[in-house]
């Protein structure tokens, strides 16, 4: 499942709870826009002294020691903030946003839960924690987090977006369901009536309009979102995998060559065009599209094994095709009860029936697999 997910910043909430700014804390802020954070500081330091009980103030004076990368000092005042300001929110946020960062994400999700327990009728908190939880593999608590930021403001897009998106996942099963997707597709098309401007909206819907095989809505909205961003390598590769849904070949070479040109790293891109050349017997040319991704060496390195062994397998180089599966096997691809019900069905393999070493290692996927 690819990242869908887009999050906005919680810049917008503000609180009425401190003190006047004083010329001192006008001066020092706009110092620090202006990017002289030397000046600011020695201001702001001022400011705090002159209101020690305002939480925004020691929040202001956290933004320029982080700038001046004295992050310690940062974090003290951000937490000062808290102490003397429980409803500013943004203190909760630089804590937890700087700790996602260190990729100390439990500390990240103790500072936004404790945003959540001040304020609790805020919903873009619940849309953040949801964020960390979705990007963290914890699908069913960021479902929830969406669905409650959604009840607490039903006109959040964000929060339809990214529940669209915890859909593919919240089953924990291989692919997600048919209900599932079309449950997904009513929060794309609602966060899409709240606010069209949302990036990756358009590729989101896209993609469920893909998974539920309507090819051509797929493509509509998939060239939307490619006005939308034109430099979006993940729309091209949908963009190729709905236009061989519809059997156009060439259209999707086009559009999965257009995906790598603008991310020579996209794996996917290169295995479903492998796919594509294997289909039109286009072998030495599948089989470099997927020494690409060998070479990338990251995790859809099994899928280009199994493709390899089928090439293969088409050109009766049959050691090389065992190689090839065992390592797809090594890899994790027949873990996937899909992906084992093709190979058992593959007519590409169909010649080694009965060449003992295939037929050994058929024997082992149907063993490790099948519940005792």
């Amino acid at each position: 499942m690819k990242a869908l997910l887009y999050f906005f910043w919680l810049s917008c909430i503000t609180d009425a709870a401190f003190a006047q700014n004083t010329a001192d804390c006008e001066k020092a802020m706009e110092l620090y826009e202006a990017g002289n954070y030397d000046k600011a500081l020695f201001l702001q330091q001022q400011c705090v002294a002159a209101h020690p009980m305002d939480g925004k103030a020691y929040y202001n004076r956290g933004r320029i020691w982080y700038q001046l990368k004295d992050t310690e000092k940062a974090l003290e005042d951000y937490k000062q903030a808290i102490k003397y300001s429980p409803d500013f929110l943004q203190s909760y946020f630089a804590l937890s946003e700087h700790y996602l960062g260190m990729k100390d994400v439990e500390s990240s999700l103790k500072w936004i839960s404790d945003a959540i327990a001040q304020r609790p009728e805020i919903s873009m908190n619940y849309n953040f924690r949801g964020w960390i939880y979705f990007n963290t593999g914890r699908y069913q608590q960021a479902f929830k987090d969406f669905s409650e930021a959604i009840l607490k403001d039903s006109t959040n897009a964000m929060a339809y977006n990214n529940r669209g998106s915890a859909r593919f996942s919240i089953q924990d099963v291989e692919q997600a369901s048919k209900l599932d997707l079309e449950m997904a597709k009513l929060d794309f098309q609602k966060a899409l009536s709240l606010d069209s401007s949302l990036p990756n909206l358009y590729r989101n819907l896209g993609y469920v309009y893909l998974l539920l095989g309507e090819s051509d809505s797929a493509l509509l909205l998939l060239s939307m979102a490619a006005n939308v961003d034109a430099e979006d390598a993940m729309v091209y590769l949908y963009k190729g995998m709905a236009y061989q849904q519809l059997s156009q070949s060439t259209e999707a070479i086009q559009a999965l060559d257009k995906a790598i040109s603008l991310y020579p790293r996209l794996s996917e891109a290169y295995i479903e065009k492998g796919k594509i050349l294997y289909r039109k017997k286009n072998y030495q040319a599948a089989r470099f599209n997927m020494g690409k991704v060998l070479e990338f060496a990251d995790k859809h390195a099994a899928d280009a094994h199994y493709l390899l062994a089928l090439i293969n397998a088409q050109l009766f180089e049959q050691d090389e095709m065992i190689q090839h599966l065992k390592e797809a096997e090594k890899g994790g691809f027949f873990k996937k009860s899909a992906n084992r019900q093709e190979f058992f069905s593959e007519a590409g393999f169909k010649d080694f029936k009965h060449y003992k070493p295939f037929e050994a290692f058929s024997n082992k996927i149907q063993t490790l697999y099948t519940s005792p």
